[in-house]
This record gives structure tokens, sequence and C-alpha cells, in this order.
């Protein structure tokens, strides 16, 4: 699941670009030492889009340990943690509504 893939990626404090192959489309996370900096999922960015992608539980990932130039100077989108927990939630509460 991407929430795992994620916390591996913190954890780990890697850096690098995260793709996703998803059913509505491709989908990008940017690292930077673990944390999120960067990420797009059809049209949304950031915070946003990294809760659309938690919430796919089929499709293809690919890591590229680097970062594009343009990323370098980029700052973390959010508490990590907090971002996955209210993404995890929010995945919960549309199940129970379905």
């Amino acid at each position: 699941p991407p929430d795992e893939l994620l916390q591996t990626l913190n954890i780990t404090q890697k850096s690098g670009v995260l793709e996703f192959s998803l059913a509505e489309g491709p989908a990008q996370i940017f690292f930077k030492d673990g944390e999120m900096i960067h990420s797009e999922y059809g049209k949304l960015k950031g915070v946003d889009a990294v809760a659309k992608i938690v919430q796919n539980q089929t499709g293809k990932f690919n890591f590229t340990p680097k970062l594009p130039p343009a990323a370098e100077n980029m700052e973390p989108l959010g508490n990590f943690m907090g971002m996955l927990m209210n993404a995890l939630k929010d995945m919960d509460e549309e199940m129970a509504e379905a």
C-alpha cells in the first residue's frame, strides 16, 4: 500500500522521485531526506495529492534516487506523520460512508 511505501522512504530518509501509475493516471511525490517536498496527482498538488495517492490500493510505482535540480530548494509539505494520518483518516471515513 502507498502509505507503507511512503513511511519506508521517510524512515530511511531517502531523496528522489516516487512515481506511481494509478487508476486515475500518473502521480509523483518528491522526497528530500525522507520528507515529502512536492506531489502531483491529476489536477491535485501538495497535501491534497498525497491524500488521494494514499487512497489507491492498486497500481505500480518506481523510485528514482535523484531529485530534479528545481526541487533542491523546496521545503517539506508539512509534518510527514500528520499528513499521512489525515490521509488515512479521510480514507477510512470515505469507506465507512460507502
